[in-house]
């Protein structure tokens, strides 16, 4: 049976009875030929002979058309004229050499490229370090009352995290971008409010000068780490020491 596409399918049914009538016919084909020969040799009934041997050729005919179209139906060979996009591609594309395409690129139409690249489809827009740093500026005082380091980072945080959060980027860079320009403001609310950056913290753990706790001690401090010396100093420094942490973490999770 033909489909859609006017080829033959192939069906399990059809794919043992064609080998079977063809070796039946010609069977029947080569022993009708050989009574032929016998009426011929001790009868000698021409118009007998005449007879059966059409009927052998024909019996004969059938064995090799089914045979055929076998072997029309093994190659997927159509019985109709197949459609343009079934029709094999000539050598060159059935063009001259001097108008053969060289590229598939040469098939799709002519888009015009862009100034920006793109991320999934979209422009890809960098994070813009100025707008941002003036945005946060202009509604820390708003939000928290006073303007120092630390508001300034909450206020950035404000701005890109959670669901209302007014910053979204559509590309890591632009993400990564932020997330080191938060770190920055991290780092200085912790210098702001330990007196010491970060890596002078943990270098300098147990000088007494600027501790707190310490007094006038000349030995110094004996704090293990730095984070139960930010617990001893006060909720404060240990905020500091959180946010500082999750910032640089932050921008780790993106390398």
């Amino acid at each position: 049976m033909a489909n859609g596409n006017g080829t033959l399918d192939s069906n399990p049914l059809w794919t043992w009875i064609r080998p079977v009538f063809s070796i039946l016919f010609g069977i029947l084909g080569l022993v009708l030929l050989g009574f032929v020969g016998f009426i011929a040799l001790f009868s000698g009934d021409w118009i007998q002979v005449g007879i059966v041997a059409t009927v052998s050729l024909a019996f004969l005919g059938i064995a090799f058309g089914i045979r055929t179209l076998d072997k029309i139906l093994s190659t997927g060979i159509s019985l109709t004229s197949a459609p343009s996009s079934q029709i094999p591609p000539k050598a060159n594309g059935g063009q001259s050499t001097s108008t053969m395409k060289t590229s598939w690129e040469d098939d799709v139409p002519a888009v015009e490229k862009s100034d920006f690249d793109t991320w999934d489809g979209k422009p890809i827009i960098p994070f813009d370090v100025v707008k941002f740093d003036t945005e946060i500026r202009r509604d820390t005082m708003g939000q928290y009352g006073e303007e120092n380091p630390a508001t300034l980072f909450y206020e950035a945080l404000a701005k890109t995290e959670g669901v209302a959060a007014s910053w979204k980027f559509n590309n890591l860079q632009a993400l990564k971008d932020c997330r080191e320009f938060i770190l920055g403001l991290a780092g200085d609310a912790f210098t702001w409010k330990w007196g010491v950056s970060f890596d002078d913290a943990v270098l300098h753990l147990n000088d007494p000068r600027g501790c707190t706790t310490c007094g006038d001690k000349i030995a110094g401090c004996t704090y293990p780490d730095i984070d139960f010396k930010a617990r001893q100093l006060g909720m404060d420094y240990y905020v500091a020491l959180r946010y500082y942490r999750e910032a640089k973490q932050k921008v780790a999770d993106l390398e």
